[in-house]
């Protein structure tokens, strides 16, 4: 059988994808994806307590959600406030025709918590105080950031519609204002995740030259998917970044 989990040397632990089935293998919450999410954490739960943790200790959380369950989807901040905190971890968010092979699947998390103090980081941004996530949380020497995309976070607007080279530059710009919150550079990332819609494909090739404008060496590890759509249907990309505390 595959591990649940494993654990880094530093205190970091990866836990496997989790999907909403029950101890007997029971898929649980029917439509309901509030119910799903549930699962999904009570599962967290009982995999981090069998190692002395909880799940207040998660420090990254990442959805990936069919589009069925957006209309509902709103709903699930209520789980997570009863699981999560009392500091949020980071999170993103991405959404995929398929989740799991059983189609009655609506979401499901991959999860990493932290054996180390968590630390939420915010360049001030006011939009966070209502949020069941923290624009990055600093644990050990990690900082596990959330994913953004072209939203202001001062009018919770998106910017730049349509256009996919000055939607990665603005969301760089927070990535690099969210790590300055922290005391850091850019030299500070070490891996980025760009999700990017079909819409977004064609001139995608085009931001490579944002990262050369706005990121420094040595250059964080990269990696480009493909995803169905984004929280947000103005949003052609959003990037999910982690970075390390230097020295």
């Amino acid at each position: 059988a595959k591990a649940a989990s494993r654990e880094a040397a530093d205190g970091t632990v990866y836990l496997s994808t989790i999907h909403p089935y029950d101890e007997n293998g029971a898929l649980v919450g029917g439509d309901d994806v509030s119910l799903q999410v549930e699962q999904i954490f009570k599962n967290a739960r009982t995999q981090l307590r069998a190692l002395g943790l909880d799940t207040s200790d998660i420090v990254k959380t990442l959805e990936m959600i069919r589009p069925e369950a957006l209309p509902t989807y709103k709903g699930t901040g209520r789980v997570r406030k009863e699981y999560l905190g009392p500091v949020y971890p980071g999170a993103a968010g991405i959404l995929q025709r398929r989740v799991a092979i059983d189609d009655r699947v609506l979401i499901s998390y991959d999860i990493i918590a932290s054996r180390h103090e968590a630390e939420a980081i915010n360049p001030g941004w006011d939009r966070y105080e209502k949020l069941t996530y923290s624009p990055a949380v600093k644990a050990g020497n990690m900082v596990w950031m959330s994913g953004q995309a072209a939203l202001d976070p001062e009018t919770e607007r998106a910017v730049h519609a349509g256009d996919i080279v000055e939607q990665t530059r603005y969301t760089y710009r927070n990535i690099l204002a969210t790590l300055d919150a922290a005391g850091l550079g850019p030299e500070a990332l070490v891996r980025t995740v760009e999700y990017v819609v079909p819409a977004g494909l064609p001139d995608y090739a085009k931001t490579s030259a944002i990262r050369s404008e706005l990121l420094r060496e040595p250059w964080p590890a990269s990696t480009g998917a493909f995803c169905h759509a984004l929280l947000r249907p103005e949003f052609l990309i959003e990037i999910d970044p982690t970075a390390v505390v230097l020295g």
